[in-house]
């Protein structure tokens, strides 16, 4: 089971947690959140800041910061002096995520289930507000006409959100091609230039149904 993001070329190209202790910190919701919660700042964060995002204690979090660097899935990136007081940032250090299948038990294979099924939410959630934003922004009546014309600019790729649902089919080596292509393609867009004016989030799930 994979999971990407697009971050850092310094990261770990692929994190497997194999034993149950990496599986259990790499699955537990808390966790799953700061993770989500730090993909979506783009950039280094302390836990002062992570923990104002979520609503959160310093010291919880804190704490689960800590199982996630004993694994390697965050790394302190960091640090800074602000006032007399060291400040440590952290960020995400892996672009996909592996579960070994052949160290699950029932109860990883839970676990497992739990973290896949969060990530499918909190996508499902980010792109159903998005597309929410939009409907409000395109029947308010109180637009002047120059605000209504922009909106209904057509060219304008941040007022859009896809939605796709494919069956693709593949011989062994166009698979391994299209594979090829789609990592080419990710590594291409990968990088945290924050000035560039469009941001967009991408949620890929590859896998067979047979």
């Amino acid at each position: 089971m994979l999971l990407y993001y697009v971050g850092d070329y310094n990261m770990i190209e692929k994190l497997v947690v194999k034993t149950r202790e990496e599986i259990k910190i790499m699955t537990d919701p808390y966790r799953i959140e700061i993770i989500n919660i730090m993909k979506n700042h783009c950039s280094p964060m302390t836990v002062k800041e992570i923990a104002e995002k979520m609503g959160e204690p310093h010291g919880k979090v804190y704490y689960h910061i800590k199982k996630l660097e004993k694994i390697d899935a965050i790394v302190l990136h960091h640090t800074r002096n602000i006032k007399g007081i060291t400040a440590k940032y952290y960020e995400i250090n892996f672009k996909e995520l592996s579960i070994s299948p052949s160290y699950s038990d029932d109860s990883n294979v839970n676990q497992a289930l739990n973290m896949i099924a969060s990530y499918y939410d909190a996508s499902k959630r980010d792109f159903l507000n998005f597309y929410k934003k939009l409907l409000v922004e395109a029947n308010r009546k109180d637009l002047s006409p120059e605000e209504e014309s922009a909106l209904k600019k057509k060219d304008d790729p941040y007022k859009t959100a896809t939605l796709q649902n494919l069956v693709l089919y593949f011989t062994e080596e166009e698979f391994n091609s299209f594979n090829e292509d789609l990592k080419a393609l990710l590594e291409k867009y990968d990088n945290e230039d924050s000035t560039k004016p469009y941001k967009k989030e991408l949620f890929v799930s590859l896998y067979s149904k047979d």
